[in-house]
């Protein structure tokens, strides 16, 4: 058998690409295709190679910092890690995983991070790229047949939707995200029923996830979480919705190596 080749993606990859992603993540073409338009401007890709087919791949996000105060921290974060099913048990996710951290390091990140699809998966992050710590979040749960908003959230465009979000969080400490980010969140929510809102308060990213509401990002007042939680399942039909807050006694969320001098920074954007 051929030896496995590991490289920087090329564009010609992208078709083989898209169809590892949708067999592994069950992504629509509208998400996964979106997602590589992007990519060339917020980072990069990893492929491995056996015989001119791809084994896995694996993405890094370097378009993102950590801020608080006057302080500043650039960030990478490894995202949709894949590996082909009769390829697995060879190591290549995490030697994938090894290369996307190392980009990011060489790129200018002192913060390496990710979000594994499940609780197994910290144990190999941690060997492969040495995320050996994590932030935790809390689940916030509306349960119930809400009334009909009297008024609906307003859908926007991906740059006003980062103007509020920078404004609403200019005082905490939060990653901050490109435009171009932003808009790959709105191709994915949009791709599940859903969208980017915003108004004078709040911004909020939505869209329907196992027939719940699900807010991968709700930023607004602390008293109005369980209004707009509702408001959510109302306009989607649904009796839940929820969104998460960081939490020191929370589930596991992300993981990462490097100096995280903040504590429990607001951290929503993961494309989930």
């Amino acid at each position: 058998m051929a030896e496995v080749l590991y490289r920087q993606y090329r564009h010609a990859d992208i078709p083989a690409l898209i169809s590892l992603w949708e067999s592994i993540f069950g992504d629509g073409p509208e998400v996964v295709s979106g997602f590589f338009k992007v990519l060339p401007e917020i980072g990069s890709c990893f492929v491995a190679e056996q015989d001119s087919r791809i084994a896995g791949m694996a993405s890094v996000i370097t378009d993102l910092t950590l801020k608080g105060g006057c302080s500043s921290t650039k960030c990478a974060y490894i995202y949709a890690v894949a590996v082909e099913y009769s390829f697995r048990g060879a190591g290549i996710g995490g030697t994938l995983s090894r290369m996307a951290a190392d980009f990011g390091r060489k790129n200018g990140a002192r913060i390496i991070s990710t979000l594994p699809a499940n609780e197994g998966l910290y144990s190999m992050y941690e060997k492969t790229a040495g995320l050996e710590r994590t932030l935790r979040r809390e689940k916030t749960v509306f349960s119930g047949h809400a009334c009909a908003a009297e008024s609906q959230m307003v859908s926007v465009s991906p740059v006003e939707y980062n103007r509020k979000r920078e404004e609403i969080l200019s005082k905490a400490a939060h990653l901050s995200v490109s435009d171009k980010c932003i808009e790959f969140l709105k191709t994915l929510c949009n791709a599940y029923g859903g969208d980017l809102y915003a108004g004078e308060n709040f911004c909020a990213a939505m869209y329907i996830s196992d027939d719940s509401v699900f807010f991968p990002e709700l930023l607004c007042p602390d008293s109005e979480t369980s209004s707009f939680l509702a408001l959510g399942a109302s306009m989607k039909n649904k009796v839940t919705s929820y969104c998460y807050r960081p939490s020191d006694e929370g589930e596991r969320y992300i993981a990462y190596a490097g100096d995280l001098v903040y504590h429990n920074p607001v951290w929503n954007i993961t494309f989930e």
